[in-house]
């Protein structure tokens, strides 16, 4: 909203320490750090392998 800071920096820090709990998910944000740097410099090759940790945990779960 308007007038509130946005800690980029404090997020990206939020979402790996999500990410070490167990937290999956939290590597679509993170991925969306590195791959607009925010908080982070513009990393594309861990932005992917953020993505592709989410799809292999897919992968797991899906029934077959």
């Amino acid at each position: 909203g308007s007038g509130i800071t946005v800690d980029y920096a404090r997020a990206v820090s939020s979402f790996n320490e999500a990410v070490r709990l167990g937290y999956v998910d939290a590597n679509l944000n993170l991925g969306k750090c590195y791959q607009l740097g925010h908080g982070v410099s513009v990393d594309l090759e861990k932005a992917i392998d953020c993505y592709l940790k989410i799809k292999s945990t897919d992968d797991e779960y899906t029934p077959g």
